[in-house]
């Protein structure tokens, strides 16, 4: 991702949007999943394929955390019922570790951000604290066809129970942790594509 020298992914946006735009758009059209995931989130976002707009430019962005800090801990979500239908079926509450300084998830206006809600965009919340300031505790968001994904939380970082900074206390050690749900659903839908 370039270190995020100018901002968080903007490089390697402008890079896939020039370079793969084409190619990407159609993988995106055949319904194929494509997840973003902190870096890659701010990727998608930069790039304008989350959230789409109609002429491809962005229409949000992922900020500087309020805290101006970076920010590595863990966190609470809750996963809303969405248009990323393969994702409903997980768990409905996930803990997942962040790392980032620019988290904070906004909108150009408010009608971009009234669209997200009423087309059941918005896959994940911050449950709790909101540790970045993100507009509506907004974690995570998908297109409305639901194949694009992109949150900021770390689903690849907990897949196992142990990754877990309480696992012994819970003898979570031979647990799968929440995270692989993602990957696990994400590997049923394209198989059901197939």
């Amino acid at each position: 991702s370039y270190g995020d020298d100018i901002a968080a992914g903007k490089l390697l946006a402008n890079e896939l949007r020039f370079r793969l735009g084409k190619p990407l758009k159609e993988f995106i059209a055949q319904g194929k999943i494509v997840i973003g995931i902190c870096n890659g989130f701010q990727v998608l976002v930069k790039t304008g394929f989350l959230p789409e707009s109609p002429d491809g430019k962005q229409i949000a962005t992922l900020a500087a955390n309020d805290s101006g800090r970076f920010q590595c801990h863990w966190v609470r979500l809750k996963r809303e019922k969405s248009a990323c239908t393969w994702l409903n079926s997980t768990d409905g509450e996930w803990e997942l570790p962040i790392a980032h300084g620019e988290g904070k998830f906004m909108t150009q206006d408010d009608k971009t951000l009234r669209e997200l809600e009423k087309n059941g965009q918005v896959v994940f919340r911050y449950a709790g604290t909101n540790p970045n300031g993100s507009v509506r505790s907004i974690a995570g968001i998908c297109n409305k066809e639901g194949n694009v994904v992109g949150l900021m939380p770390h689903p690849e970082r907990h897949v196992r129970g142990s990754q877990h900074p309480e696992w012994t206390r819970h003898g979570w050690g031979a647990a799968e942790g929440v995270g692989l749900q993602m990957f696990q659903a994400a590997v049923d839908y394209s198989a059901r594509l197939s």
